[in-house]
């Protein structure tokens, strides 16, 4: 594979990582709204409740009462389904968390390579050196050789 094609899969995992990044902080963010309407509701379904029973005590036509129960109700079913999405988001957080961990790894992967690589064309060219250096070396050495052979003849 070459550097380029290895570069351009490293910076699309890395783009699809922060991609990835950006949809679980987005998910977090809905997370802590469905959270905080949940309490809310709560909260106001508590509140209605005792009121519901002030009512109670205070002697109520059964009409009001019936009001009372049906509001309920209808405040338990937006519960229910405000925890049902909040489940699902979570769920989806749990995906975007696993997906974020598996591109970061292929990113790791793909740094890894491309530094290998690096290391080995940084060998590859000290060696190169080295043989080069080793040529002018002997050639140098031969070189002297022969002109003290000249010099011990004359």
């Amino acid at each position: 594979m070459s550097d380029q094609a290895l570069e351009y899969l490293r910076d699309k995992s890395e783009q699809s990582r922060d991609v990835i990044g950006a949809e679980l902080a987005k998910s977090r963010v809905t997370e802590q709204e469905i959270l905080q309407q949940v309490q809310m509701l709560k909260e106001y379904r508590k509140e209605y409740r005792e009121k519901m029973q002030q009512t109670m005590l205070r002697g109520t036509p059964l009409q009001s009462m019936q009001d009372y129960r049906t509001f309920l109700a209808s405040l338990d079913l937006s519960i229910e389904s405000a925890n049902n999405y909040l489940a699902n988001q979570r769920q989806c957080i749990a995906l975007c968390l696993q997906k974020l961990q598996t591109h970061q790894r292929e990113l790791n992967s793909f740094g890894a390579l491309v530094e290998r690589r690096k290391t080995s064309r940084v060998a590859a060219l000290a060696r190169q050196e080295r043989k080069e250096q080793d040529v002018l070396a002997s050639q140098v050495h031969r070189r002297n050789l022969s002109s003290s052979t000249y010099s011990t003849a004359d």
